[in-house]
């Protein structure tokens, strides 16, 4: 008897909610950064320690997701994946102590690594190669709300004690996982073994190697800065919990628009173009964190993620195009975890240091003409250009 096709909405409508789930836990914990360090007596650096501790199971677990889905199905990698990050969200919860809220960060983060490439190839085998792109900017449209609705649903659960913005949205993902499992249509099949001849010549290239240190210093700017902001505002400008949750809020209002509007933008005016407007814009704001204060700071947390979910998509075009076809899946899907546990994860931990030395400002100047700079030498040796008009200009 023919397996009835798979239905593409009952996908959608399973995986993207998931999804939203899977990143909107982690990006609560820095609205809550303040009051996790009140509660448990924790330092800046130890606070930003859990950036690190969460994206090192990230990292690694999407690493070695290729490994696994070569054995297990997609769907049982999305229920494991979801299993593993509800159980670090309510950890997180219920933590006594740095320690098991470190194990629950990186339970958070392992779950997420493992579900994002199996929900990825399931969206991409119902879609279809003539949907895809249209695909996958739907896919991004859950990152872009969960940085929205993150410090809203922290402001939400404000009367409460902190850990109910973990325990709710971990007994939700934990309703999730049931729904999950009771689906038997979605992820029903493996994925290939992962093949790293070829790309280990290309990884070696310094033209490639620059295009990761430039998603490095995008990653430490963009999401490095939203996950320690509140964190410097409440601690060296003095802002009240209920203002930065609402001025992060409505910074973000634009990233959902722009990510769906972002593969257009790419087509009409070039992945170069649009890199170079979103990494710069990104650089300034970024160092007038540092820099200014009163409305004018004010300003600068509205302004400082106006544009930069327009690069990702612009930036893994650019990933791409450094290598073959047949090669450019696991180049990305080797280039993402390295960029998440740099730019999210080491980074930010030497960030907190700083801050515990009283310079957590000058954590933002860097962070910000780290990437300026970084950009200027990117773009000045043709990153975003095709590979077709980058040979011609040799």
């Amino acid at each position: 008897m023919a397996r009835r096709p798979v239905s593409a909405t009952s996908t959608f409508g399973l995986l993207l909610p998931l999804f939203y789930l899977h990143v909107v836990v982690r990006m609560v914990v820095g609205p809550l950064l303040p009051a996790i360090e009140k509660d448990l007596d924790i330092t800046h650096a130890a606070a930003a320690g859990l950036l690190l501790v969460g994206t090192f199971g990230f990292a690694g677990l999407m690493l070695v997701s290729s490994l696994v889905t070569s054995r297990i199905t997609h769907r049982v990698a999305l229920g494991i994946g979801t299993a593993v990050n509800a159980v670090g969200t309510l950890l997180i919860a219920a933590a006594p102590g740095l320690l098991v809220l470190q194990v629950g960060a990186f339970l958070q983060g392992a779950g997420a690594g493992l579900y994002l490439p199996s929900s990825y190839a399931s969206i991409v085998a119902v879609a279809g190669k003539a949907r895809e792109g249209r695909a996958l900017a739907m896919q991004e449209t859950a990152p872009a709300l969960a940085f929205l609705t993150a410090p809203l649903i922290v402001q939400a659960l404000s009367a409460l004690p902190w850990r109910w913005s973990f325990a709710i949205p971990g007994a939700v993902m934990t309703v999730a996982l049931l729904m999950l499992l009771g689906s038997r249509e979605v992820g029903r099949f493996r994925g290939r073994a992962p093949s790293f001849r070829g790309v280990t010549l290309l990884v070696w290239r310094p033209l490639y190697l620059l295009v990761v240190v430039y998603l490095i210093a995008m990653a430490v700017a963009a999401n490095g800065a939203y996950q320690l902001l509140p964190l410097y505002l409440v601690s060296e400008h003095g802002w009240a919990a209920e203002r930065i949750n609402v001025t992060v809020a409505l910074s973000r209002v634009t990233g959902v628009g722009l990510v769906l509007v972002a593969g257009l933008l790419i087509d009409r005016l070039g992945a170069r173009l649009v890199i170079a407007v979103a990494s710069f814009s990104v650089a300034v704001m970024t160092t007038a964190l540092g820099l200014l204060e009163g409305q004018l700071l004010s300003a600068a947390v509205l302004l400082q993620p106006l544009l930069q979910q327009g690069f990702w998509p612009a930036a893994l075009v650019s990933v791409g195009a450094l290598a073959p076809p047949r090669l450019r899946p696991m180049l990305v899907s080797l280039t993402l975890p390295v960029v998440a546990f740099m730019g999210t994860g080491v980074l930010p931990a030497l960030w907190g240091i700083l801050a515990d030395a009283g310079l957590f400002d000058l954590g933002f100047i860097v962070a910000g003409l780290f990437l300026g700079g970084v950009a200027v030498l990117a773009l000045a040796l043709g990153v975003g250009t095709s590979r077709r008009r980058r040979a011609a200009a040799v």
